[in-house]
């Protein structure tokens, strides 16, 4: 039994079509061609496909079981030949990296920009706390991860992308004093403070403003994401630091508002991986697309963060 794919493809074409005239114009081939290929595929059975009663072709139940197996295999054939095209490309494999959970408003217009250039290579992101993000890199279980805040007690090398600004939000309508004037510490001492979860970048920072302001301040609210965080400002619970690529939109629509405040902290968003571990071709390819598009990327979807 010897037959081609393209006679598996008349086939199948002819039965789903319900003639060889309209499986010619499916194949945009001429109908002899398509009857000779349809006929040296009968030819290979020794039992009917068709049941032929005029112009009318109805498959026999043998006929029924041979178009099932075609379908598989030309299905099959569709698969190799997706990846015939993928390994064409000279980069292809999977990244993976976890994020904090903040940083889902900063990295996917990075990941963006080289996927659009790479479409054959796969990206893997979690989006977790500092915590597990920093367990998962300890671990070598992710390629990448994503923080503000180099990890304390493990060697990385870094590659900053956004430098993260951090704010003071409070509910709209709320006067935020200027963080230089006296009665500043008094605000945030009368003030119901939101904080992160611990351990995480923006409950440190926000932990070592208070301090450097000579204050002790216990949290109202203990929340585990930025988005949380946010949510409780605008419906007026109380104040917080935040990073400003949480919050922009929302402050451009006037939900909340924003002060800068110096803590003499010096964070960006930025890709760390372990140092010591293997730069693979498609790692040095990424890390070389992230420097080269790191400006544009930021100008134009950052604006707040150009001047940094």
């Amino acid at each position: 039994m010897q037959f081609t794919l393209h006679q598996l493809r008349a086939f199948v074409t002819v039965v789903s079509a319900g003639s060889v005239t309209r499986a010619a114009d499916e194949l945009h081939l001429t109908q002899p061609a398509v009857s000779m290929q349809l006929k040296g595929f009968e030819d290979s059975f020794e039992q009917p496909l068709f049941e032929r009663v005029g112009r009318r072709m109805d498959l026999t139940p043998f006929g029924q079981e041979v178009l099932d197996q075609a379908q598989l295999v030309l299905d099959q054939a569709e698969l190799l030949h997706a990846k015939r095209q993928a390994k064409s490309s000279p980069w292809t494999g999977t990244l993976s990296i976890a994020s904090v959970s903040t940083g889902k408003y900063v990295l996917p217009r990075f990941l963006a920009s080289f996927a659009a250039d790479h479409p054959h290579v796969g990206i893997q992101l979690q989006v977790t706390n500092r915590s597990r993000v920093l367990e998962l890199l300890e671990e070598n279980a992710v390629d990448y991860a994503f923080v503000s805040l180099l990890p304390e007690r493990m060697e990385v090398n870094a590659i900053p992308l956004v430098p993260n600004a951090l704010h003071l939000v409070a509910p709209a309508g709320w006067i935020i004093p200027d963080p230089d004037a006296p009665e500043f510490a008094a605000w945030l001492s009368e003030s119901p403070l939101i904080f992160r979860e611990a351990g995480s970048g923006t409950r440190r920072a926000f932990e070592r403003l208070l301090r450097d302001r000579g204050l002790e301040v216990e949290p109202v609210w203990e929340l585990a994401t930025n988005e949380a965080v946010k949510q409780a400002v605008i419906a007026g619970m109380g104040v917080s630091l935040m990073s400003v690529a949480g919050f922009a939109v929302e402050r451009r629509l006037g939900l909340l508002e924003s002060r800068p405040v110096d803590g003499g902290w010096d964070t960006a968003w930025q890709l760390v991986a372990r140092k010591g571990k293997e730069l693979s071709p498609l790692r040095e390819r990424f890390e070389s697309h992230m420097a080269a598009h790191q400006k544009a990327i930021v100008a134009n979807h950052f604006p707040w963060a150009v001047n940094l």
